[in-house]
């Protein structure tokens, strides 16, 4: 890519990266605020009224029982730390209802540690309430106050706490029956339902992305997916008390801080490779977390206090460091890759902001800011673990989905381009079959032509010239006669019969040769000894075997002093015969055996005479080239 064009695509995908991150972050916040506002009747707001109501010293006798103010904290939630013992405490407020508000109910942020609610002196039943458990604990919950012990004006609500050191009561709010029933419902859902169902889907994903056959280069991606997958479930389960429950501290603990690391290991390690990155970055990730989870262990070994002290401060530090770097890398990487991935950085930012706001509020307290300033309760990981696996899924279904239809796409345009080129290549060779068997039909006509001038022509002219001057008698112009026919018979021969069958012109031959040995007194044999292996030959290259052999016939005809003349075809070969005189010499009377072995080499054979046994034979080896070829 030139210098110019990769200045101005380098700012558009920074643009695109960073605007990717800010739509993943207002996606948590947006779902944030929703989940926090549909699980409230309204904000938790400071009671005034709020007094709690110790017992006096128990070696005072009529102890009168002492009133003090519990401090307001954004868990949200009334603490006090009761420095003279663990005995109950009594949280006392009033509250306003006229004729006509209908059913009320007490709506707590969450549910915890109550042992009894009294209103108007009048016991309320709490069998509505479930007990922390699968449930958890930070649920709202609804408590219904029955309207007969409501009085016109101010009520009183008691509330007591088991007791502890430290007195608890979550934050709350009295509102009609309706809205608190609907509130507690949805943060069921939220703390309870849907981590679940995305407990649920995140395992299905991931055992369906295990199943999928994924190409080379995308597996250390979903290797890493599914991992980040199942370790969320695990963390969804842990959330819900399903798991550590059977556990003792520190281990309990330990467990629960170090799933913590573990995600957040998982995620740093799936942004690398979603950005390109090698195993290298990825074993990185897995080895800084497993430091970290050695260092709290080692520091945090002795007892429960100093394990939540090392735990506490390392997942600080550890959580936020991987959550970044691995959104910094996915930033990076989305910049600088070829392909665009809009909505799956979207997610992975939504979700790493959600891992990095579920830490800064467990050590912080953050709330929600200008929208509602009222403090987190419903943790975010649960909703953006469902979003990160159906929209990382989905991205990549899509993905392999439209990688398919390019693929199927370029198949079908190279089918296309395939028959439009098998059809030219078509129309190429017909052209080029025609023009080759014009020229075929030229090269046909000037070999008949020349045959013609050289052969019959010359024959003839030859006869012509001795009967003129008186000089040819009568048998040696039956000979020349004889010999004319004989060529003009060859001619025809070419263009009729032969072919380029060795097997059919031999046996054409050897039935001409018939004839005229029999007409000069000869007696002539032949035999096809070839197997089947005789060479295949091209039409002019058998005429000049045709023409080697005639030859030789017409020199045993001509110059022996035997009565019997044979031919045979051999494998590579082919003989001429004949029981006559001892052959010491070339035979006188022309130059037969010379323009024999002409026509020999010029289509790459080998001519030999000569003595074998009784016989005087003619020899014609076939190219060794096409022998090779038979064998083969």
């Amino acid at each position: 890519m030139p210098a110019e064009q990769r200045s101005t695509v380098m700012p558009v995908a920074w643009l695109r990266a960073l605007l990717a991150g800010a739509l993943g972050v207002v996606l948590l916040l947006g779902s944030q605020i929703l989940s926090e506002s549909l699980s409230r009747a309204g904000p938790y707001s400071f009671d005034p009224e709020l007094v709690l109501i110790l017992p006096g010293p128990e070696d005072a006798p009529r102890a009168e029982p002492q009133q003090v103010r519990p401090e307001y904290i954004n868990t949200p939630a009334y603490f006090y730390d009761d420095p003279a013992g663990d005995g109950v405490g009594v949280f006392q407020t009033t509250f306003e209802w006229h004729e006509g508000d209908g059913q009320q109910a007490l709506l707590l942020a969450f549910y915890r540690r109550l042992d009894a609610v009294e209103l108007n002196g009048n016991p309320v039943a709490l069998q509505n309430l479930r007990n922390q458990s699968l449930f958890g604990a930070w649920r709202p919950a609804s408590i219904l106050l029955d309207e007969e012990h409501l009085v016109e004006g101010t009520n009183t609500l008691r509330i007591t706490d088991p007791g502890g050191v430290r007195k608890v009561l979550s934050a709350f709010k009295v509102v009609p029956a309706e809205e608190a029933q609907r509130a507690a419902f949805m943060g069921e859902f939220f703390e309870l339902h849907l981590p679940l169902a995305v407990t649920g889907i995140m395992l299905f994903v991931a055992v369906f992305c295990a199943f999928i056959n994924w190409s080379k280069d995308e597996r250390l991606q979903i290797r890493c997916f599914i991992a980040l997958l199942l370790v969320w479930s695990l963390r969804n389960a842990m959330g819900l008390d399903l798991l550590l429950a059977d556990l003792s501290n520190p281990w309990r603990l330990f467990s629960a801080y170090w799933i913590g690391f573990v995600l957040a290991g998982a995620f740093a390690a799936y942004c690398f490779s979603w950005a390109g990155r090698d195993r290298r970055w990825v074993w990185g990730s897995w080895a800084v977390t497993a430091a970290a989870i050695l260092l709290t262990l080692v520091l945090g070994y002795d007892d429960v206090e100093a394990a939540f002290a090392s735990s506490y401060a390392v997942e600080i530090w550890l959580v936020p460091a991987l959550v970044l770097s691995g959104l910094a890398m996915a930033v990076h990487g989305e910049t600088t890759g070829s392909s665009k991935r809009f909505v799956q950085l979207l997610l992975l930012v939504g979700a790493g902001t959600a891992l990095f706001i579920d830490v800064i509020d467990e050590h912080f307290d953050i709330s929600l800011g200008l929208f509602d300033p009222q403090p987190f309760i419903y943790y975010a990981t649960p909703r953006h673990g469902l979003l990160l696996a159906l929209g990382l899924l989905g991205a990549m279904v899509y993905q392999q989905v439209r990688a398919r239809q390019l693929s199927e796409n370029m198949a079908e345009e190279l089918n296309r381009q395939l028959d439009l080129r098998t059809a030219e290549l078509d129309e190429a060779h017909q052209r080029e079959k025609g023009l080759l068997r014009d020229q075929a039909r030229v090269e046909e006509r000037r070999r008949i032509m020349r045959d013609m001038h050289d052969g019959v022509g010359s024959s003839l002219m030859s006869l012509l010239l001795g009967t003129r001057s008186g000089r040819m008698d009568k048998d040696r112009m039956a000979l020349g006669l004889q010999s004319a026919i004989d060529e003009l018979r060859l001619m025809i021969d070419s263009m009729d019969s032969m072919g380029d069958n060795l097997h059919t012109a031999f046996a054409l031959f050897c039935e001409r040769a018939r004839r005229r040995c029999d007409d000069a007194g000869f007696a002539f044999e032949w035999s096809d000894e070839s197997d089947g292996e005789a060479p295949p030959l091209s039409a002019r290259d058998i005429l000049q075997v045709y023409r080697v052999l005639q030859e030789a016939v017409t020199n045993a005809l001509k110059h022996s002093s035997g009565d019997r003349v044979h031919a045979r075809l051999l494998p590579g070969a082919i003989e001429i015969g004949d029981n006559g005189s001892a052959f010491g010499s070339p035979r006188q009377g022309g130059r037969g055996l010379e323009n024999m072995d002409v026509r020999a080499q010029s289509i790459g054979a080998t001519l030999t005479a000569g003595r074998q046994g009784e016989e005087t034979v003619v020899r014609l080896e076939l190219p060794p080239a096409a022998a090779d070829q038979s064998a083969d």
